[in-house]
């Protein structure tokens, strides 16, 4: 009876009590970022809960993207991640102020990456940190498309898991990768979740981006696509249950 009843309604209380003594805070927070953010100081973001049913959340937006049009790369900056060609789409597009490349993470190549952005007085590029997941997301939440990048030197097929967080958040993708990875057909045709071209082929790469860049309905589809996608094969749910079917048989 206590853990059916009495335990319930405490927590009710103690979670009413907590939130009317924050709510001046909350009330304060809302209203700078309503200013900040050009009157929209909340966004919406989709999460697979239990029984991988999608539900909706509502959090506070903490980078000033608003209005800008965002590619962003998240994970490890290494030699594997041919940093050129994010300098060489961020000079491309300099000139276009609506667009903006945020790069999150660190590794080996990221403060060469910075030394690049810097000497060619690129000013719509980001660097941050890695953070937590949660904040992290909030950011994906942001992000108009992901950005994949392999170095083309690489012969060993690769497939970059930050795929997964750009599908789960119905981010379309950009992919460049290398010749030698099937990452382009395995993942990105079968899914339908972005475009991509061979690491080299800068006409390939640009044009793939101005696709992206000129039709918010194709970044829908194809963010929808990932996204359904990710929900029939990628969730941590469905792999558990192939997992099991493999093992009984």
């Amino acid at each position: 009876m206590y853990k059916n009843f009495f335990k319930r309604f405490l927590d009710f209380c103690l979670s009413l009590f907590g939130f009317i003594l924050i709510s001046p805070i909350f009330i304060l927070v809302t209203i700078l970022l309503f200013f900040a953010n050009g009157g929209k100081p909340f966004f919406f973001q989709l999460r697979p809960g239990k029984n991988e049913k999608i539900f909706k959340i509502i959090k506070f937006k903490k980078y000033h993207l608003e209005g800008k049009f965002v590619a962003l790369f998240g994970g490890t900056i290494g030699l594997g991640q041919a940093v050129g060609n994010i300098i060489t789409l961020a000079e491309h597009y300099k000139d276009n102020l609506n667009i903006v490349f945020l790069i999150v993470g660190k590794g080996t190549q990221k403060n060469l990456l910075i030394k690049m952005a810097q000497d060619a007085g690129l000013s719509n590029i980001i660097f941050l940190d890695f953070m937590p997941r949660d904040e992290y997301e909030n950011l994906l939440a942001t992000a108009d498309i992901g950005l994949i990048s392999l170095d083309k030197k690489y012969k060993v097929p690769t497939c970059p898991s930050k795929v997964i967080g750009y599908m789960s958040q119905k981010i379309p993708v950009l992919a460049m990768i290398n010749k030698g990875s099937d990452y382009g057909q395995f993942y990105i045709d079968q899914s339908g979740c972005g475009l991509w071209s061979e690491g080299g082929d800068k006409d390939k790469m640009f044009a793939d981006f101005d696709r992206l860049y000129s039709s918010k309905g194709l970044r829908s589809q194809m963010g929808e696509s990932g996204f359904n996608y990710y929900i029939n094969n990628l969730t941590t749910e469905h792999i558990y249950k192939l997992i099991l079917e493999q093992v009984q048989n």
